[in-house]
């Protein structure tokens, strides 16, 4: 029996892997920490520069154009309003109680157009029912200044 060396039945076994330089794989060529850095930043900045010009022009017209449309529309809406055939801002100005006393029921659903003034009645108002306390009822006599007694001799 042949008795081998480890050098000579690695010979025989693994050629290839025989031939390999017996050299530290662990050695850090000189200056390499030095032009590292730079080397990964020109890297970097030359990758970024072609691709990103073809997308930046769709990105901003994807936002642009939705803006445009918003602004667009709130533009149209707030003309067509105020337009010769639009609805236009009318001043309304509240009435004073002797106003609002002298004016007669008819007046006021004449002036609210719902029905000829002429064909409305009390009795086409319908059953009212008030809910006053005493005190409300006293003030709305004082207010009116209304006789008390003629107020009984007609609920009688």
């Amino acid at each position: 029996m042949d008795h081998l060396t480890d050098n000579e039945e690695l010979k025989r076994d693994a050629p290839f892997l025989n031939g390999l330089p017996k050299a530290d794989p662990f050695v850090v060529p000189d200056g390499f920490f030095e032009r590292f850095p730079h080397q990964v930043q020109a890297a970097i900045t030359s990758r970024q520069t072609a691709p990103t010009y073809a997308w930046s022009g769709w990105k901003r017209l994807a936002i642009a154009l939705p803006i445009l449309v918003v602004v667009c529309l709130g533009a149209w809406m707030f003309t067509s309003g105020n337009g010769p055939d639009g609805p236009t801002a009318v001043a309304i100005t509240p009435l004073t109680d002797n106003e609002l006393d002298a004016i007669d029921d008819n007046e006021i659903f004449a002036a609210f157009d719902e029905a000829d003034a002429s064909d409305i009645t009390s009795e086409d108002l319908g059953d009212v029912a008030l809910r006053l306390n005493d005190e409300e009822l006293l003030a709305y006599l004082e207010n009116e200044d209304a006789d008390i007694t003629e107020l009984i001799t007609e609920i009688e």
